[in-house]
């Protein structure tokens, strides 16, 4: 392989070992990081504008130059595998080190992405191994094509479920909107912070699922050749590839699971996601609308524009979502479980049975999507699965939203 350069970003005087593998999971762990620590003046790390690779990347760089250990990762450069790291001079003129830190971090979002991190710097690990710092990638296939995404894991919960950090285009855009014009009053944007989500996409391809970064010295080895303590382990696929979804659920949950939730207290996690899914796509939708009201009616998004207002992925991720709250419902149909709880599951019921009053879905989650507009969660999950949801920022909210037809004056790429 080849070397970039010999200069340095930052001196490493610590090698990879197992200790700093678990060191590295217990920062992450930690209130140390956290989904303001690029968006903060405050921060030392102020600065880094993340994608959803980038963010993972960003996380692993910082703790590697915080702690003097090397980090590489492995990048096609005219048809060779190259070694880029801590030792390039690309930003010896950049000072302090933590500037250079962010100017390296920022760098690495142009050359690396969420396919180079599963292909080249990380492995699969097992699922019973897992811990904070671990990664969950994974890959939808969409009305507008495959979308990839990547969450880091922040806490593996007694439950089964994970909390993830991650970051998306939207996250970035916003971020470099306001490092480029710091005295204009926009929102800035975090990294992202959910709780007690569940790995609810099966992977079957080895490049994606639950994985590990790799130390800088097994870059390009073969699994061969990785130590027992990695917890390399490619079980994972052969679950995706034999399990249905329920099944798959399942076992993950008995793979991580240290106590049991009760049926109900699971059904309604399920609901509460579902709605909270929904509400921020009223808030994405109307940044799109928004952006579109000062452009005049004949205004198309350009491809980049497109990639950043655009929803395939949230509107797949959504609909799973609401496709694993029917299977949990359906376990449990007719059982004593759903008829009286203190958090009226009966909610549930009313969401997927069509002959029921929906009414009390609008008092649960109301969904404003416009002045005067107001929809419900059973509406919803209907024209998401007859496919009248419209993930192209450019139509109207009502079309976005399944009102009217898309006026396809403006066609995705």
């Amino acid at each position: 392989m080849a070397t970039v350069s010999y200069g340095k970003v930052w001196e490493s005087t610590e090698n990879w070992g197992q200790k700093w593998e678990v060191a590295y999971s217990n920062w992450i762990a930690s209130d140390a990081v956290s989904k303001d620590m690029f968006i903060s003046r405050a921060s030392p790390y102020f600065g880094i504008a993340t994608d959803c690779a980038d963010a993972a990347y960003a996380m692993r760089v910082i703790f590697s130059f915080e702690r003097k250990l090397p980090f590489a990762t492995l990048v096609k450069m005219n048809g060779r595998d190259v070694l880029l790291g801590n030792e390039t001079d690309r930003f010896d003129a950049v000072h302090p080190p933590h500037k250079r830190l962010v100017a390296f971090v920022n760098y690495l979002s142009t050359v690396k992405d969420s396919s180079q991190l599963g292909y080249y710097d990380t492995y699969p690990v097992a699922v019973s191994a897992l811990m904070p710092g671990d990664l969950y990638t994974f890959e939808l296939k969409t009305r507008d094509g495959p979308i990839r995404h990547v969450l880091t894991i922040k806490r593996i919960n007694d439950n089964g479920t994970f909390d993830f950090l991650y970051s998306t285009q939207n996250v970035r855009r916003n971020n470099l909107y306001f490092f480029r014009n710091p005295n204009n009053n926009i929102k800035v944007r975090s990294l992202l912070f959910k709780q007690n989500q569940e790995a609810q996409f099966r992977q079957k391809e080895e490049s994606k699922g639950f994985r590990r970064f790799l130390w800088p010295n097994y870059l390009g080895q073969s699994p061969k050749t990785f130590p027992e303590s990695f917890s390399y382990s490619i079980d994972q696929f052969e679950w995706a590839r034999t399990l249905d979804r329920r099944q798959y659920a399942n076992k993950l949950r008995e793979e991580l699971q240290k106590t049991v939730e009760l049926p109900q207290v699971v059904l309604f996690r399920y609901l509460e996601q579902v709605c909270q899914l929904v509400l921020e796509r009223v808030a994405i939708v109307k940044e799109a609308v928004d952006f579109l009201k000062p452009k005049g009616k004949k205004f198309c998004m350009d491809k980049e524009e497109l990639f950043l207002y655009s929803t395939p992925m949230r509107d797949a991720i959504l609909e799973e979502s609401f496709e694993q709250l029917k299977i949990e419902w359906q376990k449990f149909t007719g059982k004593n479980e759903l008829e009286s709880t203190e958090q009226d599951l009966s909610l549930v019921r009313v969401l997927f049975d069509s002959r029921m009053e929906k009414s009390r879905l609008h008092n649960f989650c109301p969904v404003k999507v416009s002045p005067g507009l107001i929809l419900d969660l059973r509406t919803i999950y209907s024209r998401l699965k007859s496919g009248k949801l419209s993930s192209n920022p450019n139509d109207s909210v009502f079309a976005r939203w399944g009102e009217e037809k898309a006026s396809n004056e403006c066609q995705m790429e």
